[in-house]
């Protein structure tokens, strides 16, 4: 089945050592495929349609949008309003969407379903045994969601691909036969190729990313530098990060630093970390207000800010040059922690938050800002971020979750009162 920590367009498994970079727009496909654009669309047979009508089998006039979906994936919940429109704007033109769960059992759907309508399109469920999946996902080489598929009138598949890249021009072309199939099936074929060589670069990293810490386990530091910039050059490669590296000027250069301040931290190193933590401050922020960049900055944050705070508890400087970095360090960790988590309401962001704002930072970070003479400011930032928790209370249905999120809303209310006692700020800003 489908594999959560490596699906298209949902990255469940994060690298501690490329602090969480592993934002990918698209996960590798398998090597088999023998289901393509062009070919014959194989058998449909859910093992229940939870809502709208049956669909027994395609039938010839009709062009059937089959999309695959799963109630814990982010993007393809994202991509639910869209379907719906595209359901909602060709009635009547004999077109059928349908939005087929798959590895999940039918009462988790069908719960889903009572807490979160998904409008009036079809919603179907898989068989125990998985035989959409394989029929389709399977066969066609796509082993991760959101996928869509979309069955002609002759009863070819004519589409393979994200369900946002559906448009309803694409859809009117296949609707009057306008649309090339033959073109699609090419640049089809190129996708994948691209896919493979993304998964390819990603086993390369994998190997050396074993090196590395390794290498760190083994405090062999030298080594574990040299690594680091390999991982880089392979990261390159990869899907995680082909989609920001233009925005970097195609450098590798924000990944490396953040390679090597782990390995300066692991070595005890403090002068090297504080200059590559001031490194990163360059090359990771350059961009830091281009839009699609800012889910992969907030997973960059995550740990920066730990590390960080590591840093700020370590510093053997003092005076003027100590004000200067840690006033650095601040600047930093107000841009990371200005941004909230609004792109995205999945759980995993909810956990980010409670991550970066636990006990240990909190106390790094009030330093900081006494240290800086920051003192209010610290105060506005901390008072917007525990209104923007309690927002989230109100709608966060995850117990575990929520009894999280009320005990960082505490450590955040104690933080508060720490910062407006007498005398914890040398001069009252």
């Amino acid at each position: 089945m489908i594999d959560k920590r490596n699906v298209r367009f949902v990255t469940m498994k994060t690298s501690a050592v490329l602090l969480a970079l592993c934002l990918a727009l698209a996960g590798a496909m398998s090597n088999a495929q023998s289901l393509n654009i062009g070919d014959p669309a194989p058998k449909y047979a859910p093992a229940e349609v939870l809502q709208g009508e049956p669909v027994v089998t395609f039938q010839e006039g009709n062009l059937y949008i089959l999309d695959f979906w799963a109630t814990w994936c982010i993007p393809c919940l994202e991509s639910m309003p869209h379907l719906e429109q595209l359901h909602n704007d060709f009635q009547g033109k004999n077109v059928v969407v349908i939005a087929q769960n798959v590895g999940e059992k039918r009462d988790e759907v069908v719960a889903f379903l009572n807490e979160h309508p998904q409008g009036t399109m079809r919603v179907a469920v898989d068989t125990e045994a998985g035989g959409v999946y394989a029929a389709w996902l399977k066969t066609a080489g796509a082993d991760g969601i959101p996928t869509t598929f979309v069955v002609g009138k002759q009863g070819t598949v004519l589409w393979i691909g994200h369900p946002q890249e559906l448009t309803p021009e694409l859809l009117s072309a296949m609707l009057d036969g306008s649309f090339d199939v033959a073109a699609a099936r090419k640049a089809h074929a190129a996708a994948r190729e691209e896919q493979q060589r993304y998964a390819e670069a990603e086993k390369r990293y994998e190997s050396l990313e074993k090196k590395y810490q390794r290498a760190l386990r083994r405090k062999s530091w030298a080594a574990a530098h040299e690594l680091a910039d390999k991982m880089a050059e392979v990261f390159a490669d990869t899907n995680n990060l082909h989609w920001y590296l233009p925005h970097f000027g195609g450098s590798v250069d924000c990944p490396a630093q953040a390679l090597h301040l782990k390995a300066f931290l692991k070595e005890k190193n403090t002068g090297q970390a504080i200059q590559t933590l001031e490194n990163m401050s360059s090359y990771c922020r350059g961009n830091m207000d281009v839009p699609e960049l800012q889910d992969y900055i907030m997973a960059d944050g995550l740990l920066l800010v730990q590390y960080t705070a590591k840093v700020i508890n370590d510093l053997d400087v003092s005076g003027e040059k100590y004000r200067e970095r840690l006033a650095g360090v601040r600047a930093t960790i107000d841009r990371l922690l200005i941004w909230d988590s609004s792109r995205h309401e999945g759980g995993e962001r909810e956990r980010a938050i409670i991550e970066i704002w636990s006990p240990g930072f909190l106390d790094s970070y009030l330093t900081v800002l006494r240290e800086t003479g920051s003192v209010k400011g610290g105060i506005a930032l901390l008072e917007r971020r525990r209104a923007i928790i309690n927002k989230r209370l109100e709608r966060q249905a995850d117990p575990i979750v929520k009894t999280m999120l009320v005990q960082t809303e505490k450590d955040l209310d104690r933080a508060i009162h720490r910062l407006h006692e007498p005398g914890d700020s040398p001069n009252g800003q």
